[in-house]
């Protein structure tokens, strides 16, 4: 599908025979003259031997020398030092002779038909005697491997094969003489010239006015005819074009799906030679000529070359695949340029221009031709022209050859051919090279200039991603092709995407900005929805992306055009949402009803309604809030629908409204039933909206029970008490009918209420229930009661009934619940004092206990206090003896509380105050003496645990983690870790390591010290504990003694309060924090970290925490005052 151009053309006024590397040609143009080209400059050197009957003439580009190949010897000459040495002679005349692409290796075939092969050195490798006779050529696979001869045998040409050490390989293939199977090795009358070229896996020859072409094994492959009479061939670097070299000229063929084309002819050439990336041919003067290749397309329509036949696909009409297309035009001689329109081809030749579908000729050629409305423009060289009256009128000339020219806002736009980028006379961007495939990208702040160049996709100045095999940009969306493993990405991107600053989206997330396609795929053409690749072996197809669909349908919908819009989002089975969601202000239902029309088509538009925004799902935007969206539109749905020709609809708008309104569903088909006439019997073919006729009540219980749960439309119909629709849809449930007729009948034989009340019951809908039997009247109340006692329908109850009967029945129900406080305000309300004074008392309600005890004149307030200290529960106690006359029980009942200070409130006397002084003073003192013990033997710990960590550094085991037979496994992710389980087996271990890992030299002794000092520091309830009695002591003037309790626990905690671990948390904490920079260092994770590695490590239970108490203490202001 691709056809080819010339991008630049350079020229000398020199002749002879050449060869180039990458940026220099060297021409031999007489005897003993040799000319260097590079760029503009030519050097002359003269030779010192004459070069008379040149048969190969090389550039070694490592050796950095000329190697000239005669009929009878071998000269090399080095341009440095213009050193022209002769490296040989033969006996016999070279007939032919190639390097190999690496230049490692050089095959000589001589006319008695030996073979030579040499290394750079010009040293004899291998010497072979073919068979093969004078003339004969060599052509060497491109990766150097193997090479073939073919030379004159017989009345033919025969081909053989060799490796590069110089080993014929023998073909396994034998001609078959009906045809089907033929062989260039076995067959000398399949070729009739010694010219061959190889690339990778095809060989080319020439047989008559055919290009024949095979494989190593000698097996024909393909052929086809040249528009003149073939004298040599050769392939590019690359493989992808065969130059044929004619008695007319050269002719440039391109393969494509199993044909050859013919894309480019150049008369008068005498020679050529492939460069690395041009061709050099020689006529009159020698040119350097740069090739690319493209796709030649408007919108939908494609044309592709091939010698004096133009083929027109129109990709709006179907995706033929090449060679194959919609039309085929003729014309007088081979393309030069052209140009496609919506309705005119414009063809440029060596003569003439030529139109096709229209009536004028322009006499003349150019390079490059381009039609802009009514306007033609054209370029020759540097030159840009408009065409008036058949006559070429300049506009503008550049400083370099124009290499592309296109439109661009009614303007022409030419890229020349160093990579700047011009309109007119202004330079709007300039690319690092010439890219032979560009485009304009209308974005926000002004244009941007996209191109492609050596796999390089290029956005401006700058390169914006490697690799890229394709480019188009067309109808505001750009698209390029890029290659990956284990296939190739293909990126779209609208112009409002863009400029894209993130990493290329992966095609493997879930978006639609790139897709997986076929490894070589090309980017052809993009219609109105369908984008055409094209595939290595030359097939198309055509594919529908997602990207370019939403953004034809968001068109659709902002021009209301919802019919269009409905049948894209189907068929390509995409959300429906977007036809409200991309632009909800001004939907419009009104319309969307008439352009729809089917009753299918707005059930399955309701059906997919969704709370939710799926325009941030598909085009990224910010998420707006649509909560109630379902309900709004099947609200408006319903005011605007036919309840004749659409009731299935009305129905799908109760169905899935949130939440569902299936009782006012089932309401619509009882009224259905009321009104319907006889059904109905269409056609299948029929369509019940064209023909306005009504749904029938049997078809819309049954849609209804295909969108709803039949068992749920069931127990609704069944709530509703109508036991005839019930029946009904009973037939779409799991029923059986020997179940549900029965029972139905056994409802029709109930009175009114009761058979209201079983339904409920049966539906367990008890609260209906029990509002059913409320409306039955007084006969009823009992059964009401019952239930409201076996359901707990308290509240329910409550609203519906009035009187003590119904609070005592609550009441009692409550009694053995959750709620004995509420059933004791009930029983209190209802006068049940007795009972109400035991439930506050058992709730420790004790004021409203005592309340009760005076209504029914009981006291049993000392009984109550006395139970409350047995059972522990002092501040009950306390309370409950506020009133009583024993000043040292109401003390001790505090104290015992640790409530110091309501002691000191209750104390009356000054016995009773000397009895909690003492009191308080003996139990600081004992604090105190419990404090310095503590921390006696915290200290005598810490000092053992720094020389067991010091004798620890000094072991070569010290940096090794969970090397202990304990160790069990851990897993962590991040910052969070789970611990795995103990068996039982574990933790009698554990019990017997608890009872070693005391003894000094124990292997678990430091994690014995680590958590017996972690428990020995003051925790938070100790710490609470010595500050009410500090308070106390306060209270009752022991000022002093409170100050030296307090100081001694501030002490303590001063010293104790340090992180302390094992060298193993420590390295653990440490490598944690490294492998997991984004979690933070502080004191808490560190704990927490700790904490985690010891359970892991040590023992799996029984351990005190890491981290430090965190207590503010309310004296600490208090007591500076005292410092």
């Amino acid at each position: 599908m691709e056809n080819l151009w010339q991008v630049s053309q350079e020229s000398w006024e020199v002749t002879g025979d050449f060869t180039c590397d990458s940026d220099k040609i060297y021409v031999l143009s007489s005897n003993t003259e040799l000319k260097i080209i590079e760029g503009p400059a030519i050097v002359t050197h003269t030779l010192d031997i004459s070069i008379d009957n040149l048969v190969e003439m090389t550039w070694l580009q490592i050796e950095e020398k000329l190697i000239f190949i005669t009929t009878s010897s071998i000269i090399s000459y080095e341009p440095s030092s213009k050193d022209c040495i002769n490296e040989g002679e033969m006996t016999c005349r070279i007939s032919s002779a190639r390097w190999s692409p690496n230049q490692e290796l050089l095959a000589l075939f001589l006319e008695n038909g030996s073979l030579f092969l040499q290394n750079t050195d010009l040293e004899v490798v291998k010497t072979i005697q073919t068979g093969l006779n004078h003339p004969a050529s060599i052509s060497w696979r491109n990766d150097s491997k193997f090479f073939q001869i073919c030379g004159k045998y017989e009345d033919g040409y025969k081909v053989l094969t060799l490796d590069n050490k110089g080993n014929l390989l023998p073909s396994t293939v034998v001609s078959d003489k009906s045809g089907p199977v033929q062989s260039v090795c076995d067959m000398n009358s399949l070729l009739s010239s010694p010219k061959i070229s190889w690339h990778s896996s095809l060989i080319a020859g020439i047989h008559n006015n055919k290009i024949i072409l095979w494989e190593k094994n000698g097996l024909k492959h393909e052929e086809f005819n040249t528009l003149n009479t073939p004298i040599d061939l050769s392939f590019n670097t690359d493989g992808k074009i065969l130059a044929v070299f004619t008695n007319q000229g050269l002719e440039l063929y391109i393969k494509n799906n199993y044909k050859w084309y013919l894309k480019q002819f150049f008369s008068l050439c005498s020679k050529f030679s492939w460069g690395e990336d041009f061709l050099i041919i020689q006529g009159k003067k020698l040119e350097k000529i740069m090739l690319y290749t493209s796709f030649n397309i408007n919108q939908d329509k494609v044309v592709v070359i091939d010698g004096l036949n133009i083929h027109l696909t129109d990709f709006s009409k179907g995706i033929l695949p090449p060679p194959m297309s919609h039309a085929i035009y003729k014309i007088s001689s081979p393309v030069k340029a052209l140009w496609v329109g919506i309705d005119e081809i414009f063809i440029v030749n060596d003569k003439v221009i030529e139109i096709i579908k229209g009536h004028e000729k322009f006499v003349g050629t150019v390079d490059l031709i381009c039609k802009i409305d009514d306007k033609i423009y054209a370029s020759v060289m540097n030159k840009l022209y408009e065409i008036l009256e058949k006559q070429l009128v300049l506009i503008e000339e550049y400083d370099r050859n124009i290499g592309k020219l296109v439109q661009y806002k009614q303007k022409p736009m030419v890229e020349l051919d160093d990579g700047r980028v011009y309109v007119n006379e202004e330079m709007i961007s300039k690319f690092p090279c010439f890219c032979p495939s560009f485009g304009v990208l209308e974005l926000g702040k002004g244009p941007e200039i996209v191109g492609l160049a050596s796999n390089t996709l290029y956005f401006g100045t700058k390169a914006w991603t490697s690799g890229c095999t394709s480019l188009l940009i067309q109808n505001s969306f750009l698209f390029f092709t890029k290659k990956n493993a284990p296939y190739d990405v293909l990126y779209i991107f609208h112009f409002s995407d863009l400029p894209w600053e993130k990493p290329l989206p992966d095609p493997s997330n879930e978006h639609f900005y790139s897709r997986s396609i076929e490894k070589t795929c090309l980017i052809v053409s993009q219609g109105t929805l369908a984008l055409v690749l094209q595939h290595s072996r030359g097939n198309l197809e055509g594919i529908s992306p997602r990207l370019l669909t939403l953004h034809q349908v968001r068109t659709l919908i902002h021009q209301q055009k919802y019919e269009e819009s409905f049948k894209l989002l189907r068929k390509h089975k995409i959300d429906l949402n977007l036809l409200y969601d991309i632009d909800p202000d001004k939907f419009n239902i009104p319309l969307f009803i008439s352009s729809i029309k089917k009753q299918e088509y707005f059930n399955l538009f309701l059906t997919s309604l969704k709370d939710t925004d799926s325009v941030n799902k598909y085009f990224h935007t910010q998420t707006r809030n649509f909560e109630g969206k379902t309900n709004k539109i099947s609200e408006e749905f319903r005011k605007h629908l036919n309840p004749e020709s659409h009731s299935l609809s009305i129905l799908t708008t109760f169905a899935i409204k949130t939440p569902a309104e299936i009782d006012k569903a089932l309401q619509w088909v009882q009224e259905l039933k009321k009104n319907s006439p006889a059904k109905y019997h269409r056609a299948p073919h029929e369509n019940s909206d064209e023909h306005g006729h009504k749904n029938h009540p049997e078809d819309a219980i049954k849609y209804l029970s295909w969108l709803v749960n039949p068992e749920k439309l069931y127990n609704v119909a069944l709530g509703m008490y109508d036991l005839e629709l019930t029946s009904d849809l009973a037939k779409y449930t799991q029923k059986d009918p020997k179940e549900y007729l029965p029972y139905l009948n056994s409802l029709k034989n109930l009175s009114e209420v009761q058979m209201k009340y079983q339904i409920n019951m049966d539906l367990k809908n008890h609260s209906k229930a029990l509002e059913e039997l409320v409306q039955g009247g007084l006969e009823y109340r009992d059964q009401a009661l019952s239930l409201i006692k076996t359901h707990k329908l308290y509240h329910k109850g409550l609203q519906l009934l009035q009187g003590k009967d119904v609070l005592l029945t609550v009441a009692e129900s409550l009694t053995n619940s959750d709620y004995p406080l509420q059933a004791a305000a009930l029983f209190e309300a209802c006068e049940e004092y007795y009972k109400a004074r035991d439930l506050y008392a058992n709730c420790e309600e004790w004021e409203l206990a005592v309340k009760m005890g005076k209504l029914i004149n009981e006291d049993l307030t000392e009984t109550w206090s006395h139970k409350c200290a047995e059972l522990g529960r002092f501040e009950s106690a306390a309370f409950l003896s506020q009133n009583s006359d024993d000043e040292h029980l109401l003390i001790k009942y505090w104290v015992q509380a640790g409530k110091y200070k309501q002691a000191a409130i209750c104390c009356k006397t000054k016995e009773g105050k000397d009895l909690l002084k003492s009191t308080l003073k003996n139990y600081a003192n004992d604090l105190i003496g419990d404090l310095d013990k503590n921390f006696k033997t915290w200290t005598e710990k810490k000092t053992r645990l720094e020389f067991v960590q010091q004798n620890k550094r000094l072991m070569p085991e010290s940096n090794k983690i969970l090397n202990d037979e304990t160790a069990s496994m851990y897993s962590m992710d991040s910052s969070m870790s789970k611990m795995t389980q103990f068996s039982k087996k574990q933790k009698k271990k554990n019990r017997k390591i608890r009872k070693t890992a005391a003894k000094e030299g124990s292997m678990y002794e430091e994690d014995y010290l680590v958590d017996l000092l972690v428990t020995l520091r003051p925790d938070i309830a100790y710490l609470e504990k010595v500050e009410n009695l500090c308070i106390g002591l306060i209270v009752v003037g022991e000022i002093l003694i409170a100050l030296e309790l307090f100081r001694k626990v501030e002490e303590v905690k001063n010293v104790t309060y340090k992180p302390i671990s094992t060298l193993k948390q420590q390295e653990f904490v440490g490598k944690f924090f490294e492998s997991f920079p984004e979690v933070t260092r502080n004191e808490e994770n560190e704990s927490r970290l700790k904490d985690m590695f010891e359970k892991s490590t040590f023992l799996a239970d029984g351990l005190a925490s890491h981290k430090l108490p965190n207590f503010s203490s309310k004296l600490q202001g208090f007591f500076k005052a005292f410092a």
